[in-house]
């Protein structure tokens, strides 16, 4: 097994690249990453963002675990990124 670090990837490869994303709602399944040098690469056809079918309203019941409830909403959204949630 090959673990030297590549300048890229071709196709059929599989590796990863790392990048400085504060928050995990900046980004969607099907983003296309592209290169500063090439700012005219085209995205790939065919991702849409996912539109909400199902809608809930959730309280917490003591006001004081509003900060909890928050919390794991947000682990909600790590696990499954087409879950969707406003405050």
């Amino acid at each position: 097994m090959n673990l030297v670090p590549k300048e890229e990837l071709k196709s059929g490869e599989v590796g990863y690249f790392t990048a400085l994303i504060r928050d995990t709602k900046d980004v969607n399944v099907g983003d296309t990453v592209i290169d500063a040098a090439y700012p005219d690469t085209k995205p790939l056809a065919g991702f849409r963002k996912m539109k909400p079918v199902v809608f809930a309203s959730i309280f917490p019941v003591i006001q004081d675990n509003y900060e909890d409830l928050r919390k794991a909403m947000d682990k909600l959204y790590l696990n499954d990124p087409s879950f969707v949630y406003e405050t």
